[in-house]
């Protein structure tokens, strides 16, 4: 009897969007729209796109879950974490490394800003995350991102759980939103 190990996929899918910030301080309520479990980004994404100038830039990009990452869901799904903080994903991180990224990466290789995570919820087997840099934050240039488990504000406290090469500019008078959805699937 053949038996095949079950195997999970280590690349995500995300979404980074620069908007107007004169633009979008002017709806009513923007930042519900932020919130992944109030309104999915794809929703976001089309609501926004039919107000001239809001969205002044939007890329897709693939991210990279690590060893690290996947080790520390088997550790919570064997039942050998004390709490929930010690799987919840919460921390958004960006920096200027320019380094691929692999399976035995533990945290980003330059990191130089990092922020809490503005939402983040689940559907079915898809998690949701969404961190959002308001103008004045995180303003430069940024080739590096990733999502920490049980991270603090302390630069690379936590477990790495994504990490994706890609090019950010930003300015002082955009804000940033970097939207992640993890789908585990079967192959």
């Amino acid at each position: 009897m053949d038996i095949k190990a079950e195997e999970k996929f280590i690349k995500r899918i995300g979404w980074i969007t620069k908007y107007n910030w004169e633009k979008l301080k002017l709806i009513p309520n923007w930042r519900d729209y932020f919130d992944v479990s109030k309104i999915c980004p794809q929703k976001r994404f089309e609501m926004f796109a039919i107000i001239p100038g809001l969205i002044e830039g939007q890329q897709l990009f693939e991210n990279l879950t690590p060893t690290a990452g996947f080790q520390q869901l088997c550790k919570a799904m064997s039942g050998n974490i004390s709490t929930v903080a010690e799987i919840g994903v919460n921390y958004h991180a960006m920096g200027t490394g320019t380094n691929s990224p692999a399976a035995g990466d533990t945290q980003l290789q330059t990191e130089s800003t990092r922020k809490l995570l503005a939402s983040k919820t689940y559907s079915n087997n898809k998690a949701f995350y969404t961190a959002f840099y308001a103008a004045t934050e995180a303003v430069g240039t940024f080739t590096e991102i990733g999502l920490f488990i049980n991270g603090s504000a302390t630069v690379n406290s936590g477990v790495l759980w994504d990490r994706s090469l890609l090019s950010i500019i930003k300015s002082n008078t955009q804000t940033l939103t970097i939207d992640y959805e993890d789908t585990f699937i079967n192959g």
